[in-house]
Protein backbone atom coordinates (compact mmCIF):
# COMPACT_ATOMS: atom_id res chain seq x y z
CA UNK A 1 0.00 0.00 0.00
CA UNK A 2 2.59 2.43 1.21
CA UNK A 3 4.75 1.26 -2.16
CA UNK A 4 1.36 2.42 -4.37
CA UNK A 5 0.99 5.85 -2.80
CA UNK A 6 4.61 6.78 -3.29
CA UNK A 7 4.30 5.60 -6.82
CA UNK A 8 1.11 7.67 -7.11
CA UNK A 9 2.37 10.45 -5.38
CA UNK A 10 5.44 10.01 -8.13
CA UNK A 11 3.70 10.21 -11.08
CA UNK A 12 1.78 13.39 -10.02
CA UNK A 13 4.74 15.13 -8.98
CA UNK A 14 6.17 14.63 -12.63
CA UNK A 15 2.97 15.74 -14.10
CA UNK A 16 3.11 18.94 -11.23
CA UNK A 17 7.30 19.45 -11.79
CA UNK A 18 8.15 18.07 -15.35
CA UNK A 19 5.72 19.35 -17.74
CA UNK A 20 6.96 19.11 -21.08
CA UNK A 21 9.95 16.67 -20.73
CA UNK A 22 10.03 13.77 -22.02
CA UNK A 23 8.53 10.20 -21.01
CA UNK A 24 12.52 9.00 -20.51
CA UNK A 25 11.92 11.39 -17.40
CA UNK A 26 8.93 9.36 -15.95
CA UNK A 27 10.78 6.29 -16.97
CA UNK A 28 13.65 7.23 -14.91
CA UNK A 29 11.40 8.38 -11.66
CA UNK A 30 9.60 5.54 -11.75
CA UNK A 31 12.75 3.20 -11.30
CA UNK A 32 14.68 5.55 -9.22
CA UNK A 33 14.00 5.72 -5.07
CA UNK A 34 16.49 8.64 -5.29
CA UNK A 35 14.60 10.71 -7.47
CA UNK A 36 11.24 9.70 -6.11
CA UNK A 37 12.31 11.26 -2.68
CA UNK A 38 13.85 14.07 -4.36
CA UNK A 39 10.77 15.41 -6.19
CA UNK A 40 8.42 14.16 -2.68
CA UNK A 41 10.50 16.31 -0.77
CA UNK A 42 10.49 19.59 -3.17
CA UNK A 43 6.54 18.66 -3.02
CA UNK A 44 6.52 18.50 1.28
CA UNK A 45 8.82 21.39 1.12
CA UNK A 46 6.29 23.76 -1.05
CA UNK A 47 3.04 24.86 0.53
CA UNK A 48 1.43 25.37 -2.87
CA UNK A 49 2.81 22.24 -4.20
CA UNK A 50 1.78 20.15 -1.46
CA UNK A 51 -1.62 21.66 -2.04
CA UNK A 52 -1.84 21.29 -5.27
CA UNK A 53 -0.33 17.51 -4.56
CA UNK A 54 -3.54 17.07 -2.26
CA UNK A 55 -6.02 18.13 -3.81
CA UNK A 56 -4.93 15.84 -6.79
CA UNK A 57 -4.98 12.55 -4.28
CA UNK A 58 -8.67 13.76 -2.99
CA UNK A 59 -9.31 13.57 -6.38
CA UNK A 60 -9.98 10.41 -7.25
CA UNK A 61 -11.36 7.33 -4.96
CA UNK A 62 -8.56 5.20 -4.85
CA UNK A 63 -6.02 8.04 -3.77
CA UNK A 64 -8.70 9.52 -1.62
CA UNK A 65 -8.84 6.28 0.32
CA UNK A 66 -5.25 6.11 0.43
CA UNK A 67 -4.73 9.33 2.06
CA UNK A 68 -7.45 8.65 4.91
CA UNK A 69 -5.93 4.92 5.29
CA UNK A 70 -2.89 6.75 6.17
CA UNK A 71 -4.29 9.51 8.63
CA UNK A 72 -6.11 7.46 10.24
CA UNK A 73 -2.93 5.42 11.07
CA UNK A 74 -1.08 8.42 12.35
CA UNK A 75 -1.94 9.07 15.53
CA UNK A 76 -1.17 12.47 15.50
CA UNK A 77 -3.24 13.47 12.54
CA UNK A 78 -6.15 11.30 13.82
CA UNK A 79 -5.97 13.74 16.93
CA UNK A 80 -5.65 16.53 14.67
CA UNK A 81 -8.91 15.46 12.64
CA UNK A 82 -11.07 14.55 15.93
CA UNK A 83 -9.85 18.01 17.33
CA UNK A 84 -11.03 20.32 14.12
CA UNK A 85 -14.11 17.87 14.11
CA UNK A 86 -14.89 18.55 18.06
CA UNK A 87 -14.62 22.67 17.30
CA UNK A 88 -17.71 22.13 14.94
CA UNK A 89 -20.84 22.11 15.82
CA UNK A 90 -22.62 20.66 12.53
CA UNK A 91 -19.53 18.36 12.15
CA UNK A 92 -20.19 17.03 15.63
CA UNK A 93 -23.69 16.35 14.32
CA UNK A 94 -22.73 14.53 10.88
CA UNK A 95 -20.39 12.39 12.77
CA UNK A 96 -22.92 10.89 15.31
CA UNK A 97 -25.36 11.12 12.85
CA UNK A 98 -23.37 8.85 10.70
CA UNK A 99 -22.31 6.95 14.07
CA UNK A 100 -25.84 6.26 15.10
CA UNK A 101 -26.51 3.62 11.60
CA UNK A 102 -24.93 1.27 13.13
CA UNK A 103 -27.05 -0.16 16.25
CA UNK A 104 -23.98 -1.37 17.83
CA UNK A 105 -22.73 2.30 18.08
CA UNK A 106 -26.00 3.41 18.30
CA UNK A 107 -26.30 2.13 21.78
CA UNK A 108 -22.63 2.89 22.65
CA UNK A 109 -23.88 6.73 21.96
CA UNK A 110 -27.41 6.57 23.76
CA UNK A 111 -25.09 5.13 26.67
CA UNK A 112 -22.84 7.85 26.27
CA UNK A 113 -25.85 10.76 26.47
CA UNK A 114 -27.65 9.24 29.19
CA UNK A 115 -24.19 8.94 31.22
CA UNK A 116 -23.44 12.67 30.55
CA UNK A 117 -27.04 13.56 31.58
CA UNK A 118 -26.99 11.54 34.59
CA UNK A 119 -23.49 13.91 35.63
CA UNK A 120 -25.02 17.10 34.83
CA UNK A 121 -28.02 16.74 37.21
Amino acid sequence: MKRHFGLAACVLACALLAVGCGGDYVKTLMSSPEAQGKIMDAIAGNTDLANTMIDKLMGSDQTRQLVVDKVMANGVAVQAVLQNVAKDPAMVESCIGMAVQDEAIKAKVMDMVKGMTMAAK
